[in-house]
């Protein structure tokens, strides 16, 4: 009796122990780790339910642009009128940050910039910096973040080495950018620096003269979904780019 009564729990642990069973145990964990994330995230008000017509706009933004591109879409047409961001210059909502992001990205393609491309990044914490790069994300370029301490042949070492075909910089880093020379130029985030009275000399044109002459509407679908690149600290040479792509999940 207690041999019969053992055979279905020897069987069980014989699939669990079997290539299937492991197969089946990842996927369950898997499963239940992003069931406790989605609940963690519904909890912090990160996710919500969404009307339908919501969902099917966020699947097409998602298929559009891709998990990080699609972020300035998805929380205008959430939070349209809500302050996204407060720094020096004033306020903006959301939907004015995706129509500048949009603008920025048609610019972006106008200028040559496709799916896969590198674009650098040297900019301070203001507007400009999240405009460069979920506009960049918006295009599926590669977002390389460049380090404000970088000198100038490290600029032009990293931006080369790492594919860089566009540089977006703040005002203030025109002499450490002058080395780099990339295919399709250089953009200006900012275009003054809040620390010297005197302009730069820099003719480079800036994001507000690029969105003054194009259209704000959603680009069309990125060829590639983009990536960021992080670079390494750099303690034995100069900093390697570590490219961080999106989850599967």
């Amino acid at each position: 009796m207690s041999k019969l009564s053992e055979l279905p729990w020897q069987a069980l642990a014989k699939v669990q122990e079997s290539a299937v069973g492991k197969t089946a145990g990842k996927y369950w964990d898997r499963g239940s780790a992003e069931l406790h994330y989605a609940r963690k995230m519904f909890e912090a008000g990160a996710l919500k339910l969404e009307p339908p017509q919501d969902i099917a706009a966020f699947v097409a933004d998602m298929r559009r642009w891709g998990e990080f591109g699609m972020i300035p879409a998805l929380n205008a047409r959430r939070y349209p009128n809500s302050l996204a961001v407060i720094d020096d210059f004033g306020e903006i909502t959301f939907k004015e940050l995706d129509t500048a992001v949009n603008a920025v990205a048609n610019g972006l393609l106008a200028k040559g910039v496709k799916g896969g491309d590198g674009v650098a990044i040297l900019a301070r914490n203001h507007r400009w910096f999240l405009v460069s790069v979920y506009a960049t994300a918006k295009v599926g370029a590669r977002i390389i973040l460049l380090n404000s301490e970088f000198s100038g042949p490290q600029i032009k070492e990293v931006s080369e080495r790492e594919g860089a075909k566009l540089i977006i910089f703040d005002d203030e880093y025109t002499a450490a950018v002058a080395q780099a020379d990339p295919e399709l130029g250089k953009l200006r985030a900012l275009g003054i620096n809040p620390d010297k009275e005197e302009p730069s000399g820099s003719t480079d044109e800036t994001l507000e003269e690029l969105i003054a002459r194009t259209s704000p509407a959603p680009p069309p679908k990125a060829t590639k979904h983009s990536s960021i690149i992080i670079l390494t600290s750099g303690t034995t040479g100069t900093p390697k780019g570590a490219n961080r792509s999106a989850p599967p999940s």
